[in-house]
This record gives C-alpha cells, sequence and structure tokens, in this order.
C-alpha cells in the first residue's frame, strides 16, 4: 500500500464518520462514492505494478529448466503435460471403450 492508498482511505473513513452523523446528507454519500471508485481503481493500478515487478523479477532468476516447468504446471490444466495425467487420460479412454462395448 502506498501513501497516496492509504490517504484515500482515510479521507474514505473520514467522510463515512461524518456520514453516519447525518445520514441525509447526500454530497457525504455521492463524495464516498466517488472515492470508492478512485480507491477501486488506484488498488487495481498497484496491482498490476505490483505483477509486472514481480514478473520482471522472476524472469531473471528463470534461467534453469525447472522453474519454468514448476510455472508452467501451475498456469497449465491440472489433467494434462504430465505423465500421471497422461496416464489418466490413457485409462479413461480404455474405460470409455470398455463399456462402449468395444473390447
Amino acid at each position: 500500500m502506498d501513501s497516496h492508498l492509504a490517504s484515500l482511505l482515510q479521507k474514505r473513513h473520514d467522510l463515512k464518520e461524518a456520514w453516519r452523523k447525518i445520514k441525509l446528507n447526500r454530497y457525504l454519500r455521492t463524495k464516498i462514492a466517488d472515492l470508492g471508485c478512485e480507491i477501486e481503481s488506484h488498488a487495481k493500478t498497484l496491482c498490476a505494478q505490483q505483477w509486472n515487478n514481480t514478473c520482471d523479477e522472476a524472469d531473471g532468476k528463470m534461467r534453469r529448466g525447472s522453474k519454468w516447468g514448476l510455472l508452467r504446471h501451475l498456469m497449465a490444466d491440472s489433467d494434462k503435460h504430465t505423465r500421471g495425467g497422461t496416464q489418466l487420460q490413457i485409462e479413461r479412454l480404455v474405460h470409455k471403450h470398455a463399456q462402449d462395448g468395444g473390447g
């Protein structure tokens, strides 16, 4: 969390405290909603920046195949690209073929 996000959250908290005292104030309600949207967009921007920084750091460190294999495994389907997944697919095909009366 950076200082800008912290200040936005503090402003929103202060406005909510003021709104709790005077709940009929539409201006405060709209300001709270506007700050909520601004907080959300800023948080998404920060998240994207952090992800890009993490990817850039990992790119420099992933020169060996084992780390790329781990990343590929995490991003791939769970039943594919492994020996166990291939064996499971073969067993499913054999079982389906046996049920259909093929052998």
